[in-house]
C-alpha cells in the first residue's frame, strides 16, 4: 500500500506540473482534475497505512451501526471505516467467568 500511497503522491505531482505548463483551459482543467484525483486516492491509500483504523478481520458486529474490535475498542460507524465517518464511544475488557467453562 505504500507504493500505491507513492504512485498517487507522483501523479498529483505530475498533473500539477502538467497543469501550470498548459495554455489550453480545457487540457488545464483536465490536469487540474487529475491532480485532484490523485489526491483524493492517496488520501485514501493513507487511510489504510494508519494504525487507529482496524483491518476488516479485527472487526465484529455487536449490533446495527455497532462494532467491537480485537483490541477492546468499540466504534459506532456509517459506512466504512475508511470514510472518516467512524467514531470511538470507549473500550471494553472481555474476562471469562470463573463460574463458566470456557
Amino acid at each position: 500500500m505504500e507504493e500505491k500511497y507513492k504512485q498517487y503522491e507522483n501523479e498529483v505531482e505530475d498533473q500539477l506540473k502538467k497543469y501550470n505548463e498548459e495554455n489550453n483551459l480545457l487540457k488545464k482543467a483536465m490536469h487540474f482534475r487529475n491532480a485532484v484525483q490523485a489526491d483524493v486516492d492517496k488520501d485514501n491509500a493513507y487511510a489504510y497505512l494508519r494504525d487507529d483504523v482496524p483491518s476488516v478481520e479485527d472487526v465484529m458486529e455487536i449490533g446495527p451501526f455497532l462494532q467491537l474490535v480485537k483490541t477492546g475498542t468499540i466504534w459506532a460507524k456509517m459506512g466504512s471505516f475508511n470514510s472518516n465517518t467512524h467514531t470511538l464511544l470507549g473500550s471494553a475488557v472481555i474476562r471469562a467467568n470463573d463460574d463458566v467453562p470456557v
